[in-house]
């Protein structure tokens, strides 16, 4: 190992500091800037974020919206109302219309209901 080190100096290559270390393995510091945080303000944006060191909420979030770039085959649109009519048409879509083989080939939206329905004969 101290011949690699070694080596990767002589290469000219060099070991971030354990500060820069601890930052960027907990969450990006991008996220906590001053200037992002004002952008979301202005935007009427809510910031959510788990605690240190739980992917859940992003993982979830960044998945949703790789689908939906994927999908609708773009990541940036010309206004907020075309993204969010192509968002909604997407959701539409995907809930109401989609079969899903997780879900026993049934729509999300037929699911949930089917769920409502034993939930209310149970009770």
């Amino acid at each position: 190992m101290g011949g690699m080190r070694n080596a990767e100096r002589r290469n000219g290559a060099r070991r971030p500091s354990r500060a820069r270390e601890a930052r960027s393995a907990g969450e990006p510091s991008q996220y906590h800037s001053s200037a992002y945080k004002a952008a979301l303000r202005r935007l009427d944006i809510r910031l959510s974020t788990s605690r240190t060191g739980s992917c859940l909420d992003g993982a979830a979030a960044e998945s949703f919206f790789a689908t939906i770039k994927a999908e609708i085959d773009t990541d940036t649109w010309p206004d907020r109302a075309t993204a969010r009519r192509d968002i909604e048409n997407w959701m539409i879509d995907y809930n109401q219309r989609r079969l899903h083989s997780a879900l026993g080939y049934e729509t999300p939206t037929a699911k949930r209901i089917s769920w409502q329905e034993r939930m209310a004969r149970a009770a």
